[in-house]
Formats: C-alpha cells, structure tokens, sequence
C-alpha cells in the first residue's frame, strides 16, 4: 500500500499535485492520532467525533482527487476544511488557547503556502489568519466572562486542568512537529525528483542541440566551438571534408530510408576511426558532408589515414545494391592557417576539388 501510494504520488505531473497528495495522506494520519490523543485526555465526544469526521472527509477528498485525476478544485476545499471547519472546532472543544491547539493554527496556515498559488494563496491566507484571530479573541472573552464552562449547555467549550493541559501540549507539539517533519522532508524530496528531472531534461536538450539527430555525431555548431576551444592552429592537428560521392541518385533511386542507412553506416565507421582522447572529433557537416578533425605526426600520415578511411568506405556492403558508396575528401594542415574561417573554406575547396576530378579520392593542400 506505502509503495502504490508512493508511486502514485511521485508519477503526479507537477510539485504542487505531489505536495497536495503528501498533506492529505499525512493529514489523515495526523487526525486519527489527534482522535486517539483526544480519547486519552478524556475530552468530549464532540472533539473525538470531529477529528474523525475529519480524517474521513479529508480520505475522501483523497478518493475524489485520484478519481477526478484534478485536483486543482480539491486543494482549495482542503485548505478551507482545515482552517475553517476542522481547526475552529477542535479549538474550542480541546481547550482554546489553553492548550495545544495554537500549534494546529500555524499547522493550517502553513498548508496554504504549499498548496495554493497566486491570488487564491493570498486570498485564503488572509481569510484563514483573520478567522484565526478572531476565535483566539472570541475564546479569551469567553473564557474570561464564564465562570464555569460547564454551565453552557452545549458544552463546545472545554476548559482544561493544568495536567491535562501540559499533557494536551506535549501531545499536540509531537503530533505538529511529526507533520511538519515528515510534510517538509516529502516536500524536499518531491522537489529534489523535480529538479533532478529538470537537470536530466536541459542536459539532454543541450546534447541534443549539439548532436545531428541522425547520425548522432556533432553538428556544425559545435564544431566551431570545438575550434576555438582547442589550439587548432598547431602542427599536429588536421581537419578533413568528405562527401558522399552521388549521394542524391542513390537516395532517389533506393529512398530516403536507405539514404539514412548510409548516413549512419559512415558515421558509425567515422566515430570508429577517430582517437577522442587525443580531441579528434567527427561534425555532420551538411546534408551528406561530413568534417573530422584529427592528428597526425605527418602530413603523409595525415593523409594515408583519410586514404585507409576512403577505402574503408569502397569496401562496404550494402543489401540494397551491388554498387558501392564511395566519398571524396579534402584534406589540408591546420598549421598553415590563423584564422578559422580561411581554413573552413580551404578544405571545402580541397573537396570540390576532388569531386570534379571523378570522387573517390582524396585532395590535399601540401601534397601533389
């Protein structure tokens, strides 16, 4: 029962439906120990009957919250159930002032912090802490013009011995002080599971706006931001642009859907042939381009490792047809560049460059 109940007050869309499930469950509680407190101090009938009364209105209104699956209406019959039905009535039979029950006026009033919002907050706040004054006053006069409470005939107003009120306060600030304890600690733990979700959302939102959806691999956006965050300008990095050779006949002839497939395959086989320890990093440049950035002790290492990448491309078999994908690639050294976007623009000439030569190879800026 704690588990189901735990689930579903946790699966609730928002803070405030958690922390509402959270009082009336711990509310209810709380009145039915109030039941058996008031029992034990020998108070009136009235008192006990009230605080049940309570405790199955509030089980109830649980009930209709989960049934009505909006609780929005229930929150404000709650909280004015509390502070001017269910308080008033325990105030006046278990004592008034005398007794533990101003603990249970601050307890009312809290409740609506959590529960409402906007003007219906400030709007109950301020009926509830104006009925709360005027019963203190209301109690105080009475108390001082009765000579003896046991002459009203209906006995609503209860005067309590000394015993039974420091017995009635120890009772009441156990109870109080349970409710707030257990109340905030949920409520702590609702808000935690909120933010905790929230941070999960915006990471997953902050990759996903710098991955291309596709292929998983960064998009253009951070690959300029990679570059300015790392010494691209020295000799040991390279940047490379392939493109996937005839790419739109092999899309429209076999659909988008194996055109995806490629996409991902080339990706996947990118990814495999970069070292991410050493900041090499592969960007989905375009619709079918793609950019790595990667290093090299040489330029004639630097280009036989995009030469081993072209070759690993030629050789992959597709179901779909017996003609193979080929890329073209431009190759240049970061080296002999200061500025990133001359650079940019350099290997996309090296790219076109190898395009109009038939494809299927790969064009440098330093070798022949």
């Amino acid at each position: 029962m704690y588990k189901k109940m735990k689930d579903y007050i946790d699966n609730q869309e928002t803070l405030e439906d958690r922390i509402y499930f959270i009082i009336i469950v711990v509310g209810t509680l709380v009145m039915l120990a109030s039941t058996i407190v008031t029992i034990a101090e020998r108070l009136t009938a009235f008192s006990s009957l009230a605080t049940i009364i309570g405790a199955v209105f509030m089980l109830t209104l649980l009930y209709v919250s989960v049934w009505l699956k909006r609780p929005g209406p229930c929150k404000v019959i709650l909280v004015y159930f509390i502070n001017l039905v269910v308080i008033p009535i325990n105030y006046f039979s278990c004592g008034g002032m005398n007794s533990g029950m101003p603990l249970y006026l601050l307890i009312g009033l809290f409740l609506i912090v959590p529960i409402l919002r906007g003007a219906t907050r400030i709007t109950a706040f301020a009926i509830c802490l104006v009925v709360d004054c005027a019963m203190v006053a209301v109690s105080y006069f009475m108390m001082d013009s009765t000579p003896s409470i046991a002459d009203i005939p209906t006995n609503i107003l209860t005067k309590l011995s000394e015993e039974a009120q420091t017995i009635d306060v120890v009772f009441s600030l156990i109870l109080t002080a349970t409710f707030i304890f257990f109340v905030t600690s949920m409520m702590l733990r609702a808000y935690q599971r909120e933010r905790d979700s929230r941070v999960t959302l915006l990471t997953q939102m902050a990759e996903q706006s710098l991955h291309d959806e596709l292929t998983q691999l960064y998009n253009r956006r951070y690959l300029f931001s990679h570059l300015e965050k790392i010494d691209i300008f020295s000799k040991k990095f390279f940047i490379a642009e392939f493109d996937l050779d005839h790419f739109k006949v092999a899309n429209d002839t076999y659909g988008h859907l194996f055109g995806d497939h490629v996409l991902e395959t080339i990706a996947t086989e990118i990814m495999n042939a970069l070292d991410q320890k050493k900041d090499e990093l592969a960007a989905r440049y375009g619709g079918e381009e793609f950019v790595i950035i990667f290093q090299a002790k040489s330029p004639e290492d630097a280009y036989k490792r995009c030469d081993k990448f072209r070759k690993t491309v030629e050789s992959l078999q597709w179901n779909e047809t017996n003609t193979p994908i080929t890329i073209s690639g431009g190759l240049i050294h970061c080296s002999d560049f200061t500025e990133i976007t001359p650079m940019m623009a350099r290997v996309d000439q090296m790219l076109i460059k190898a395009k109009k030569e038939g494809g299927n190879k790969i064009v440098s800026n330093f070798l022949d």
